[in-house]
């Protein structure tokens, strides 16, 4: 079915309606707070060829000059429909060639996608559009993608996120404008985008899919809507996206509190790892610490995708036990675990690193780039290191030792089952493992270690503890100088009660 036929020598002539107006000065509106339209920006307008795409393809093009932006438009074709997949696109290149608008067409079986990924269809269309559209955009060198959600969109995704049992932000719904991604019909509903396309003869196609009942959005829109109207005599759409802009307000404002108590409890945060302080941490506010969770997540995901509130509370449930080692599974691979005093998020594989050990150069430099550090080493008197011996302390990037006590090659390596140190001033030795144990390092951070060996017997744990057995006294002839370089962290953190 197609409605109405877009003749370019129609353009401009017909006086503007009052909806279309409205609708125009919406979207200039939204482009102008989102892409900082005038400069010369250029989007890629996602067109499928239903009323809302093609009414924002034509919106767009009346706006391209006086908002001094340029336009391409793209088209993906999902190939599930056999003639209609195909008659769609022929209507958009028809379109964009009377419009004189450039337009990119990719076509992918969204079905052999969704079963390959084992997602839904609705799931596998939407990676595959965003895909495309994010590759024309690097392609055309543009500025933002711009898509043709509109208020009943808004509303549709806020009673999913509801059903799914959604927190604050979930009742938010979609942003207008949000990173590269600009929807500048949000605040239109489809009876006002239809009456546009009537009244500036845009052509469009109805897309048979979207009249089944299989999908979960196709039921919420075509029975669950109707019947709120019916039953209740009041439009959902509008009451629905009005308390989501009620929402958005309360909800920045708490994000704001969440990120000035997020930076208070945060401990350190680098790739794939955030720890936070749980002593701080568990006295906040109930509804801080849940943001606090999710933006956590979401610094080490990317994204809260399948990110659930069932997952927010099992994370509070375990820095509650305070149960060091404890260790909760989240989605996207990532995990929480307690590790004393410590909420520890990671992302990824926390395997242990590959073994790694080189013998160290005397006199010389030995640099192991999987471990990051550069030691340097050189055998000097001990007459011309008196004044040094009393410089270093544990925590020194230089070290001395007893070059006559050690024996046989000197290893720089991560730490191995069966390594033994004797801590300096101690009168015994322990078993590496114990000692770090003891001292509450971190089971993460373990491994992080470099060490220096003979043997299994650990002569410097750097950045941290030297051994008591090779130290330098009134009767050492010879030292053994070594100077740790450029090492990830030679400052061991040991976490206390």
């Amino acid at each position: 079915m197609m409605n109405g036929e877009a003749k370019s020598k129609d353009k401009g002539k017909k006086p503007v309606s009052q909806n279309s107006q409205n609708i125009l000065m919406k979207a200039a509106d939204c482009l102008k707070e989102h892409c900082k339209a005038g400069n010369g920006n250029k989007l890629i307008v996602g067109v499928s060829g239903g009323a809302d795409s093609m009414c924002l393809l034509h919106v767009l093009n009346s706006l391209e000059r006086p908002l001094g932006i340029k336009l391409e438009a793209v088209h993906v074709n999902h190939m599930l429909r056999g003639k209609e997949s195909d008659r769609d696109q022929k209507l958009i290149e028809k379109a964009c060639s009377e419009l004189k608008i450039p337009v990119h067409v990719f076509k992918q079986d969204v079905g052999v996608y969704s079963k390959t990924k084992r997602i839904s269809l609705e799931e596998a269309g939407r990676e595959v559009r965003y895909y495309y559209l994010e590759k024309a955009l690097e392609n055309s060198r543009g500025h933002y993608i711009a898509v043709a959600h509109n208020m009943n969109d808004q509303a549709e995704t806020i009673l999913m996120n509801i059903f799914r049992g959604t927190g604050p932000e979930g009742l938010r719904g979609m942003e207008s404008g949000r990173g590269n991604i600009i929807r500048p019909l949000l605040e239109i509903n489809r009876n006002e985008i239809e009456q546009y396309c009537i009244d500036n003869s845009v052509e469009y196609v109805i897309d048979s899919s979207n009249l089944k009942l299989d999908f979960t959005r196709n039921r919420i829109r075509l029975a669950l809507m109707p019947q709120i109207t019916e039953i209740t005599g009041i439009d959902p759409v509008r009451n629905i996206t009005r308390m989501a802009k009620l929402v958005k307000e309360d909800s920045a404002f708490m994000h704001k509190a969440a990120l000035d108590a997020y930076e208070k409890v945060l401990i350190k945060e680098s790739t794939g790892v955030i720890d936070i302080d749980i002593m701080k941490f568990k006295d906040l506010h109930p509804a801080i610490k849940k943001r606090i969770v999710r933006l956590a997540y979401s610094k080490i995901r990317g994204n809260l995708k399948n990110f659930e509130n069932r997952h927010t509370e099992n994370v509070l449930d375990l820095a509650k036990a305070l149960k060091t080692g404890k260790r909760i599974n989240l989605p996207c691979n990532v995990s929480a675990l307690i590790s004393y005093n410590v909420l520890r998020f990671t992302g990824g594989d926390e395997k242990r690193k590959t073994y790694i050990c080189r013998k160290l150069s005397i006199p010389g430099t030995t640099f192991i780039e999987e471990l990051n550090v550069k030691i340097s080493a050189s055998v000097i008197k001990y007459e011309d290191a008196k004044r040094e011996c009393l410089k270093t302390s544990q925590q020194s990037s230089i070290q001395l030792f007893d070059y006559e006590k050690l024996e046989g090659v000197i290893n720089i390596r991560n730490r191995n089952n069966g390594d033994v140190f004797k801590p300096y001033g101690s009168n015994g030795t322990k078993k590496l493992k114990k000692m770090l144990i003891d001292d509450k390092i971190p089971r993460e951070e373990r491994d992080k270690l470099v060490l220096a060996a003979a043997g299994n017997e650990i002569i410097w744990i750097m950045g941290f503890k030297t051994s008591d057995k090779f130290k330098v006294t009134e009767n050492t002839k010879h030292i053994l100088k070594m100077e740790c370089e450029n090492t990830v962290d030679t400052n061991i953190k040991v976490i206390k009660n």
